[in-house]
């Protein structure tokens, strides 16, 4: 097998005749040593950024073999390698097409170590700052992703159990199912629905975890407490002081980043600024804690980080200074915020 050959498959530019003699090839032990150098050429000509360390692909060529053996052991092996192959193609495949070149919308990482215990077959999916896209999973829910968001999710849902992880924040239209109900589970805290369409800002990092329900009905859990939410209302859990709040809203408010739009409606800056953080990509420091109380209230859709910051320091008395530094080939923008010297 050579490796334009590989690439073909990898790429699905391949007949089914030929990509069945590339399974019995990548099967044969005789073949380990060729293969695992042609994969990782591949990996390493493929111009795409994962986080992590380059898979062990020699390693994974040797579980392929002595699963191969257990195979008359136990039938159900075949459908759990089909799985293995159809993840490593997919793997490959997203490093090698070449829209990926185009598109900095988001990037998929699969587990570096694949695991073969289960048919079902987990993804991960981590948007970029200053990204968001939207993902269908196999029962019909639809998942948004605001930036610096991180997915798990399976391929199938098993019978009675729909369950995803999700650190950041997403918007979601979970499809109808009162028997099995759909579990969004998350460091901080945990969320049980049946049918609904809710927002969650839940960023592990902030030690904070927002819910906001549209439509239908919620449930809210941690260690100590169960929570249920109606539409229009919006619960914040503090994690490191334990305290709970809860109001109405206008949820439109808390999905208006779908469309490109962040709204501030009587926000603490200690929180309007972690979301103006991931908004705008940059780090902001309060060099005064007393000024985190201050409210904000803003729409942020095509205003740069200069004119936002000024506008928000003409609503409330604080004054700002925005540094640029270059570390490497990379440039950082930080805000420094502080208690307006007018207002002594």
């Amino acid at each position: 097998m050579e490796y334009n050959e590989v690439l073909k498959y990898l790429s699905g530019k391949i007949s089914s005749k030929k990509r069945d003699e590339f399974l019995n090839w990548i099967k044969n032990k005789k073949n380990r040593k060729v293969s695992s150098r042609i994969l990782n050429r591949v990996w390493i000509e493929t111009n795409f950024s994962m986080k992590g360390k380059q898979p062990d692909l020699d390693k994974m060529l040797i579980q392929i073999h002595q699963k191969i053996e257990e195979k008359n052991v136990n039938s159900n092996q075949s459908e759990k390698w089909n799985c293995f192959y159809m993840r490593f193609s997919q793997i490959a495949a997203i490093l090698i097409i070449p829209i990926l070149l185009f598109s900095s919308f988001f990037f998929v990482k699969y587990y570096q170590s694949l695991k073969i215990s289960s048919v079902s077959c987990e993804h991960e999916v981590y948007t970029n700052a200053g990204t968001r896209t939207k993902i269908k999973l196999s029962d019909g829910t639809i998942v948004w992703l605001h930036d610096g968001t991180t997915l798990k999710y399976p391929d199938k849902f098993k019978k009675e159990k729909r369950e995803i992880f999700i650190d950041g924040e997403a918007y979601l239209e979970v499809a109808v199912n009162r028997k099995w109900p759909f579990i969004v589970n998350n460091p901080i805290m945990k969320t049980i629905v049946t049918g609904t369409k809710f927002n969650l800002n839940a960023y592990s990092s902030d030690n904070f975890f927002e819910a906001t329900l549209l439509e239908g009905k919620i449930f809210l859990q941690n260690k100590n407490n169960t929570y249920k939410l109606n539409p229009g209302q919006q619960v914040r859990y503090y994690s490191q002081s334990g305290i709970i709040t809860a109001k109405n809203i206008n949820p439109s408010i808390s999905t208006s980043w779908i469309n490109g739009k962040l709204i501030l409606e009587n926000e603490p800056l200690e929180y309007a600024v972690k979301k103006l953080s991931r908004w705008y990509n940059i780090n902001i420091v309060i060099e005064n804690p007393q000024i985190k109380e201050y409210m904000i209230t803003a729409t942020i859709q095509d205003e740069n980080p200069e004119q936002t910051f000024k506008l928000i320091s003409m609503a409330i008395p604080i004054d700002y200074k925005i540094k640029t530094t270059r570390i490497e080939k990379k440039i950082r923008r930080t805000v420094y915020l502080k208690k307006s010297s007018n207002n002594n």
